[in-house]
């Protein structure tokens, strides 16, 4: 009488399937995470811009010396004293009025600052006699 051996293991049609559907899953959900991440990244773009403006104005008062707050070399960020806020990929930021210059008193010489993004474009003015942020409609409003 012949025993049988007992085989263990995956056969390759098995395997084959296996990464067949983790392949289709993973190629189903890329587009889903793509957009999260860069929601992601322009959100903390935001971040960056806003505490860019809050930092050159705090800088200001706080060295009682002008601060002139200037975009980056290809618009990749904003550059204020020995400080500077890059921005991540595929985003680019500019000033209306570049440098602005914020004054030891907190004010400003105002001016605008836009963020370009894949989902739109956020702007801010910078306002004359506060220094402060405000984030404003793309048309102005």
């Amino acid at each position: 009488m012949r025993l049988r051996a007992v085989q263990n293991g995956f056969t390759l049609i098995e395997a084959l399937v296996v990464l067949a559907v983790v392949g289709l899953v993973a190629a189903l959900n890329y587009p889903m995470v793509d957009r999260s991440i860069g929601t992601l990244q322009e959100r903390q773009a935001r971040a960056q811009v806003l505490g860019a403006l809050s930092g050159a104005r705090d800088e200001a008062i706080r060295t009682a010396a002008p601060v002139d707050l200037a975009a980056m070399p290809g618009n990749r960020g904003l550059v204020w004293a020995s400080h500077s806020a890059p921005i991540g990929e595929g985003l680019t930021v500019r000033l209306s009025a570049a440098p602005i210059r914020f004054y030891p008193d907190g004010s400003a010489s105002a001016g605008q600052v836009e963020l370009d993004a894949r989902s739109g474009r956020t702007i801010w003015s910078i306002g004359r006699y506060d220094g402060h942020a405000e984030e404003v409609s793309p048309d102005g409003t």
